[in-house]
């Protein structure tokens, strides 16, 4: 009897055979495996402002929500993830405890706090205030969020702007929860809940966050938004995303991965999303000057966005700032 000899996948194919496509994202040269998150990210790079106004205005639908970061390299990490990364932490006890701590104190220090079991409340409370939370801020207008890319970037760096497609999250997210529910029996939602389609707004109300995120086992990566909104998340046009399962190194981009993947049985990945469903836009930090200039036309700037003293304050030196670099610029022209 001739032994048949087990097929051993390739560097260009995956576990079933399969060949594996391109990568679009940070590497254009090797194939990237369905289960690895670049795989569903178009970067793009936008090296001057009539791209930067092309690209945006093409992403005009309220799907889209966006978040800036100084450094291009940097992944969609929480604060909460930041913090119990490298530490021995467990996520979920990190952040148990963090809740814990700050429902019990914050009234030494504010007479305006939530309901004591609205937790979304309460972890958005935190978020404002920069205490570690599991929710990753993002903006529903990609200006905003290129102020936020733009402000800090490094002389010589390469800032980033990530547009999410925030829909396709929720309804991931809402069969991501009925596929589970089958598989594990856990009734994370109510029948009455499923059949309502609407479990990405539920899933923001004090019952339904703590059950689908405070004591969540699966991933996930839903749009929650607090009952009230302060007025920074107001005029940021705030949202956020939260992933689900925080436990161990559960980060926000291993729960975006594995929605995406969908795969309920580990050793299949089955990938249900095609790029571009996030993008990732790169832009070189020397547009800093002239971005900063047409976003104070556009009336984004420290002190819009960030009310009060403090921003007005802020604004003011950022201001001396662009000057000081357009007179240099001029000087070595």
């Amino acid at each position: 009897m001739i032994e048949r000899k087990k097929r051993t996948p390739s560097m260009d194919t995956d576990k079933a055979g399969r060949k594996l496509p391109l990568s679009n994202a940070f590497n254009l040269s090797a194939p990237v495996p369905y289960d690895n998150l670049s795989r569903y990210i178009k970067t793009v790079k936008l090296d001057s402002l009539a791209r930067i106004r092309n690209q945006f205005d093409s992403l005009t639908e309220p799907r889209w929500v966006f978040r800036g970061q100084s450094d291009s390299r940097w992944h969609l990490t929480t604060s909460l993830e930041r913090l119990a990364t490298g530490q021995n932490l467990l996520f979920d006890d990190a952040e148990a405890r963090l809740i814990r701590a700050f429902k019990s104190q914050a009234h030494l220090y504010t007479a305006d706090l939530p309901p004591i079991e609205d937790d979304l409340e309460w972890v958005a409370l935190m978020q404002h205030h920069g205490c570690p939370t599991r929710l990753l801020d993002f903006t529903r207008s990609p200006y905003i969020a290129l102020y936020f890319a733009v402000e800090t970037v490094r002389v010589g760096g390469t800032c980033a702007v990530w547009a999410v497609n925030s829909e396709a999250c929720d309804e991931r997210a809402i069969r991501r929860i009925e596929g589970l529910q089958e598989w594990t029996k856990e009734q994370v939602l109510t029948p009455q809940d499923l059949e309502e389609r609407n479990v990405a707004g539920k899933l923001g109300s004090p019952t339904l966050f703590r059950k689908a995120f405070l004591r969540n086992q699966f991933s996930l990566v839903c749009t929650v938004q607090p009952a009230r909104h302060n007025h920074r998340m107001a005029k940021q046009q705030g949202c956020f995303l939260c992933p689900g399962d925080v436990a161990d190194t559960h980060g926000f981009e291993t729960n975006l991965r594995d929605q995406l993947i969908m795969g309920i049985d580990p050793e299949y990945f089955f990938p249900v999303w095609n790029p571009p469903q996030i993008f990732r836009f790169t832009i070189p930090g020397q547009l800093r000057g002239p971005i900063l200039h047409e976003l104070r036309r556009m009336n984004i700037s420290k002190a819009s966005l960030f009310p009060g003293l403090d921003g007005f304050a802020a604004s003011l030196g950022l201001d001396l700032d662009i000057l000081r670099r357009r007179a240099a610029q001029k000087d070595s022209a």
